[in-house]
């Protein structure tokens, strides 16, 4: 599941807008790599690894100026990746008046569209991919259907309640009590789920055979 959510992220792009949902070195906003992988001695010394766009640098007459804060003074080579990082960014500065937004980069021209994601996750070979492979399978239609709904992340857990806007009173997992309710903790970390679950019942005086 973690290999599809990279190979998603890897086809989508940030169209940087003010800065402020732009995360400065974990995000792809500039090229084809996030900072941190072009830059890691760099991600290294930065003090802020959350940091936004926008809180990286300054409006000072007029012009926007990069304000990157280090943990230390750089050595003279570091110095020169500084340089290289600053050129990488010249003229990528923030825009006020417009919010951030996502780039979906196979097919920029129509947009995204679920027919080349689909043909993203599928690969270049039908035949050997994940989704022609299930529906191989001599599982129950249902079954198969809940697979699939688990691969394209369409499971009702309260994360993804809450992204389509339905209120839920907390995105706890209910079982466990102790992670969001997401698909991946769901289907792919039950068992971690279910040992939260038998610390949470013995601090309740309960215990799970």
């Amino acid at each position: 599941m973690e290999e599809w959510g990279r190979t998603f992220d890897s086809c989508c792009e940030w169209r940087v807008g003010d800065g402020k949902n732009v995360l400065f070195w974990k995000d792809i906003w500039v090229g084809n790599e996030d900072m941190k992988s072009k830059f890691p001695r760099l991600f290294s010394l930065c003090v802020n690894k959350e940091s936004s766009v926008e809180s990286c640098g300054e409006w000072v007459n007029d012009s926007w100026e990069w304000k990157l804060v280090w943990r230390r003074g750089l050595f003279d080579w570091e110095v020169g990746q500084e340089v290289q990082l600053l050129q990488e960014v010249l003229g990528k500065t923030p825009v006020s008046n417009f919010e951030d937004s996502h780039v979906w980069k196979v097919g920029k021209d129509t947009g995204f569209l679920v027919k080349s994601a689909y043909a993203l996750l599928r690969g270049p070979s039908e035949g050997k991919s994940m989704f022609a492979s299930l529906w191989k399978t001599t599982a129950l239609l249902s079954a198969q259907v809940t697979a699939w709904r688990v691969l394209i992340n369409s499971i009702a857990t309260k994360v993804n309640l809450d992204k389509c806007g339905v209120l839920v009173d907390t995105k706890l997992c209910s079982f466990c009590r102790a992670a969001v309710e997401s698909t991946k903790h769901m289907f792919f970390l039950m068992q971690d789920c279910l040992a939260n679950l038998d610390s949470v019942l013995c601090l309740d005086g309960d215990s799970v055979d």
